[in-house]
C-alpha cells in the first residue's frame, strides 16, 4: 500500500487518506482504524433517504442558481442557445 510506503519515507503513518470508493472495504477500514488513520470515504450502508422538505429546498436553491447565472450570462449568448445557432 501507499501508506505503508509513506511510513518508510517519513517514519510515520499520514494522519488522513484519500480514498476511491472501490478501495476502502471493510479490511482496509479495519486496517486504518487500527493505526488511527483517518479517511475521505462514504460511510458504509445505504444513505439517509432526503424528506421531501429536504428536496424540495435542494430545487429551490438549484433553480436560485441556475438563474443568477442565467441573467449574468451575455444576450448573445442567450440568443444563440434559444435560436439553436452556433457561433463561429
Amino acid at each position: 500500500m501507499q501508506v505503508e510506503r509513506y511510513k518508510e519515507l517519513n517514519g510515520h503513518y499520514p494522519e488522513l487518506v484519500q480514498v476511491d470508493k472501490i478501495y476502502l472495504n471493510r479490511t482496509n477500514r479495519a486496517w486504518l482504524k487500527e493505526r488511527n488513520i483517518r479517511h475521505t470515504g462514504d460511510s458504509l450502508g445505504r444513505k439517509p433517504v432526503k424528506s421531501y422538505y429536504m428536496r424540495r429546498k435542494e430545487r429551490r436553491e438549484a433553480a436560485e442558481r441556475n438563474q443568477i447565472k442565467n441573467d449574468a450570462e451575455p444576450k448573445k449568448f442567450k440568443v444563440w442557445r434559444n435560436c439553436s445557432v452556433n457561433p463561429k
